[in-house]
This record gives structure tokens, C-alpha cells and sequence, in this order.
């Protein structure tokens, strides 16, 4: 198995904006730790868009997930869902290996919004080749079994995929999404202390938001990014930074996501975690420069049929050159955003990202359109 030793790469022109305290902190040396098993003997394994994933007891879940099984969609190929729970573990000197067996969902299923807690893996509807779902699971390492137990919560209010889910330490808040028709301003709430809770709807977020970072901190959540699909339209995609107080549910716009103190178009489908109370981190995603072509392009063929217009889109596809590798932390106290660093390698898209050890793990993903990764991504923090 290859592992691959990759240096982060310090932006220094931020020390005037954030403190050389939080450059030191958050430097990490990036590397792959093991690539995702193939589900069947014989069988390549192309990597998971959309899986969900998560640390329980100290071991890395990655359950469903899709992929196009190596055939582009622009060639014919179709999306794939899939069912399998793989469980990476991990020594405390962080070695890594999977768990011999391979455990199962109940069905098919990518693109739920997921949550990890000390009580499990929450996930919350998402999609298969049924289309959209509103089923609420629980997805635990039992320790003393070697195995997954999963459990049933109250459904969602309505099906939605490519939401956003936190826990503030007793609700799960799952926010925005996709339902088969549009992008969803909704934002619900979940009691999980009881089985027989129900869920609650809050206020509306500001605006209609899929695939954004959605973090919890000083008891506010925040939302970040995204995009509103828009029938026969090109996607409206997202720059803001949003803020839900836990104290008053209400919603404030806070500074849009910028570099180097000019905000960008958008980013959605990245990943984040919190470094501390004060501070939170967006690793990557998608800031839609090509994703905006590749629509009007669609939108294009769709009222032309027009062959010359399909060889330029499948040009600007396969000649896609990744994701966003930037490293952004967003600072509480100052309502500012600021550039630290790169991953200087591809980051993938529609995966989290989570604490683990020392570290940050990002599992599989989506590295360039239709194209998923087998890594997992890990980056140690330096001291």
C-alpha cells in the first residue's frame, strides 16, 4: 500500500491578519494512511462520492456512498449507490488497518447529512436509486462484538439530500438540501436524548442552501457556502457565512468567505472542522467557476442539441484540474476569514472532514467531476 508524505504549504501574508499563534497550530503534514478496500473480491474499488462518514470509538466509519464505476456520466456512465460500512482502526502510534469484515446498511445510500457523537454516527436522509430519502439512522461500533449496531430515529419532516448536519451536545440540527424538485431553506432540529423525540422546525435560513459547511461553536451554529439549484437556470452558488444563535434561533449574515481580505465567487461541497471556540476551518471545495460553465453548457445542449457544444463540455471536464486546496479559517471574534495554507494535493469534494487522533481525516470523496479517490486523507498536526 502506497503512502505518500505531503508538506502543507504556510501563506505567510496573513500574519498581519491572524496571529502567528494560529499558523503554528495549524500546520499539519499531509499524507495518505490507506486507501479504501474494494466491496468483492476481484472487484476495483473507484472511490465513494457522498459516503457517509465519521469517528466512533476511536474508528473511522465510511458506510454507502456512489460512484460511476470508472465510465464518465458525460460517456453514458450511470451513478451507482452502494451499501457497505468500512471501519478503518487505529493504533495509538497512528497506524492504520481496516477491519477484516465488511458491514452493511440496511439500503443503498449517499449524500445524507451526517453528524458524529460520543453515542454514534447520525445520518439523515440522503439518496439512492430511488431517489431522495427521509430515514434517520444511528450508526455505532459495538467494541464488545466487533461490529456495527444501527438503530432507527424519528424520520425527517420531508426527503432531503445534500444537507448539512451539527450537534450542539443535545440537538441535531440538519439544515438546507435538495428535495427532488428544489433546494430547501429549512432548518429542523432533533431532541436525540429519546427514540420517541420528534423533530422541531426552526426559522428558515436566510437563503435556499445545498452542499455547505454547516460547524458548532460558541453556541452558534454556522453555515458556509453552498448552492440553490435553479429549474431551467444555472445554480445560484454561494459566498456567505450565516449564523444561527442557539439563544434566540435567530439567523444573522456574517462576513462572506474571502482570501486575502477580497471575497471569492462561492465554494460549496468542502469540508470543516472546529479548531476552538473561536475559530473554524474550511478545507477545500468547489468555487464554481467550472461548475457554472458546465451548466450553461447543459442548459445550452438542452435547447440545441448542439454536437460541437457536447465536445467543448467534454474538453472542459476532462481537463477539470480539481477542487479548491485552500485552508480557511474563519475567526468568531473578528467576523473575518483569512487564507492559512494548501493541501497541496487534490482535496475531494461531497466527503467531511473529522478530528481524529492528532488530526484531520478526510475519507474518499470526489476529486474532479465524476471522478471519486480510494485515499484517505490525513492531516497531522505539527507542533
Amino acid at each position: 500500500m502506497r503512502k505518500f508524505n505531503i508538506k502543507i504549504l504556510i501563506i505567510l501574508p496573513f500574519l498581519s491578519i491572524i496571529s502567528t499563534n494560529i499558523i503554528a497550530q495549524n500546520f499539519f503534514d499531509w499524507k495518505i494512511i490507506e486507501q479504501l478496500p474494494s466491496y468483492e473480491k476481484n472487484q476495483k474499488q473507484f472511490g465513494l462520492g457522498g459516503a457517509i462518514s465519521g469517528v466512533h470509538s476511536d474508528k473511522l466509519l465510511i458506510a454507502g456512498g456512489s460512484n460511476f464505476e470508472g465510465i464518465m456520466p458525460w460517456k453514458g456512465g450511470k451513478k451507482k449507490y452502494f451499501n457497505q460500512i468500512y471501519v478503518l482502526n487505529r493504533s495509538g502510534n497512528d497506524k492504520f488497518e481496516w477491519q477484516k469484515q465488511i458491514f452493511s446498511l440496511p439500503f443503498n445510500l449517499a449524500y445524507s447529512a451526517t453528524v458524529s457523537t460520543k453515542k454514534g454516527i447520525y445520518c439523515f436522509g440522503g439518496e439512492n436509486e430511488n431517489g431522495v430519502q427521509n430515514e434517520s439512522l444511528i450508526l455505532k461500533w459495538d467494541s464488545e462484538n466487533q461490529n456495527i449496531s444501527i438503530e432507527n430515529l424519528q424520520a425527517l419532516p420531508q426527503k432531503i439530500t445534500n444537507a448539512s448536519a451539527v450537534f450542539d451536545g443535545k440537538f441535531i440540527y440538519v439544515l438546507g438540501g435538495e428535495n427532488a424538485d428544489k433546494t430547501l431553506e429549512t432548518a429542523y432540529r432533533l431532541d436525540v436524548s429519546s427514540l420517541k423525540n420528534k423533530w422541531e422546525k426552526l426559522n428558515n435560513i436566510p437563503k435556499a442552501l445545498s452542499h455547505s459547511v454547516a460547524l458548532f461553536a460558541n453556541h452558534s451554529i454556522y453555515l458556509i457556502g453552498g448552492r440553490e439549484k435553479v429549474p431551467s437556470s444555472i445554480s445560484r452558488l454561494s459566498n456567505h457565512t450565516y449564523k444561527l444563535d442557539l439563544k434566540t434561533l435567530q439567523w444573522q449574515k456574517l462576513a462572506d468567505i474571502s482570501i486575502d481580505s477580497k471575497p471569492i465567487n462561492a465554494l460549496s461541497a468542502g469540508s470543516g472542522i472546529v479548531l476552538d471556540k473561536n475559530r473554524l476551518l474550511v478545507i477545500g471545495g468547489d468555487k464554481g467557476n467550472v461548475f457554472s460553465k458546465i451548466e450553461d453548457y447543459n442548459l445550452k445542449i438542452s435547447q440545441s442539441n448542439s454536437e460541437k457544444l457536447k465536445i467543448e463540455k467534454e474538453i472542459l471536464l476532462e481537463n477539470h484540474e480539481g477542487f479548491s486546496r485552500d485552508l480557511l479559517v474563519y475567526s468568531i471574534k473578528t467576523d473575518s476569514w483569512a487564507k492559512i495554507g494548501e493541501v497541496p494535493n487534490l482535496v475531494p469534494v461531497t466527503t467531511s472532514s473529522h478530528k481524529w487522533g492528532k488530526g484531520i481525516v478526510i475519507p474518499s470523496g470526489e476529486i474532479k467531476p465524476g471522478i471519486r479517490t480510494n485515499d484517505i486523507l490525513f492531516g497531522k498536526k505539527i507542533k
